[in-house]
């Protein structure tokens, strides 16, 4: 990282030697990363980084992250829809094989499922019809 910010000589400053060192003088290290950072761009920082070989990544705001071509490649989302609408919802983060493992496209209306997991409860149809007569079930 020394030379992607211009500063060959922090490899051998004695704060920064091992990782010990770099840990103990963490605050310094990141203020002068911090200095050179406010003369970028995030992605210009990020491109620089990344040249060097440098793991990293700039913060995104919400609507590039839901265009992005790469999550959407690997499929990091899912279109899911709603009385509202469609929108999108992240997908594990892992796949599987043998089972599915993503968001499925279902919303359930208020209410929708109240009395079958009531019932799934031990709740009997007739306790499941007063809650509802009384508007407390949907």
């Amino acid at each position: 990282m020394s030379d992607a910010v211009g500063h060959p000589e922090w490899r051998d400053d004695p704060r920064f030697l091992t990782n010990a060192d770099r840990n103990a003088n963490w605050a310094t290290l990141l203020a002068l990363t911090e200095i050179w950072t406010l003369e970028r761009s995030a992605a210009e920082a990020e491109a620089i980084l990344s040249r060097h070989g440098v793991p990293c990544a700039r913060y995104r705001e919400i609507g590039e992250l839901l265009d992005d071509p790469q999550l959407a490649a690997r499929g990091a989302f899912a279109q899911m829809h709603d009385g509202a609408g469609a929108f999108k919802v992240p997908n594990p983060p892992f796949r599987m094989s043998g089972s599915r493992a993503e968001a499925r496209d279902h919303v359930a209306r208020l209410g929708e499922d109240g009395a079958a997991v009531l019932g799934a409860l031990g709740i009997s149809a007739d306790a499941v019809a007063a809650l509802r007569a009384r508007g407390d079930l949907g």
